[in-house]
């Protein structure tokens, strides 16, 4: 099952997995007021999402890091990239 009116598509399941990662990166965090701002932030993001303010780019920065490829690091690599100088 896929997510509605994004551009490219994104797996449902694929969004739960970062939803829970992002609830997981908060999961020592004890003082309320940060605890309140967290989920005043995160309301305010879904309700963009579902009116329709936040596009197709915006949903995919959470995903970002999932789909960058690796740089080339040694010699080699670089060079069948395509990138000779450091």
């Amino acid at each position: 099952m896929r997510m509605p009116d994004v551009g490219q598509s994104i797996y449902i399941e694929h969004a739960h997995a970062k939803l829970r990662e992002k609830f997981r990166e908060n999961k020592n965090v004890t003082d309320l007021r940060v605890i309140d701002m967290l989920l005043i932030r995160g309301h305010i993001e879904l309700q963009e999402i579902i009116d329709g303010i936040s596009q197709g780019f915006h949903i995919f920065k959470y995903f970002k890091e999932d789909y960058i490829p690796a740089k080339p690091r040694d010699f080699m690599s670089k060079f069948l990239a395509g990138k000779t100088s450091d």
